[in-house]
């Protein structure tokens, strides 16, 4: 069996090889045959979750539209404080509570 020499690889500069990329590769890919393969869909983003839901569902359960958010660990957070603002009146339960709704219903739903 005999052996191939592929020789070297060089870096060159590919505007010294291709002097006329903008008249030979531009207007190919331009051409609407090449164009429709490369189109990319957009579409509206998805919001990943409702701020009036997550704020509805902390004015019923504190720290549950944290929870549907996905911040678990701030809404077990407040599923704890909250009752024992209540249950203590360490600092005015509502004003807890109305805290952690406002803030169940902040943030980019989009990220």
């Amino acid at each position: 069996m005999s052996k191939i020499d592929f020789g070297n690889i060089k870096k060159v500069d590919v505007k010294s090889v291709w002097k006329n990329e903008q008249y030979d590769f531009t207007p190919w890919i331009a051409e609407e045959e090449n164009m429709a393969q490369t189109h990319i869909h957009v579409t509206n983003p998805v919001p990943r979750w409702n701020p009036l839901v997550a704020m509805l569902l902390s004015l019923l359960i504190p720290g549950l539209g944290q929870m549907y958010k996905g911040q678990v660990l701030n809404g077990v957070a407040w599923l704890i404080i909250v009752p024992i603002g209540y249950f203590a009146f360490i600092v005015p339960d509502a004003v807890l509570h109305l805290c952690c709704i406002l803030g169940a219903g902040m943030g980019n739903p989009y990220q």
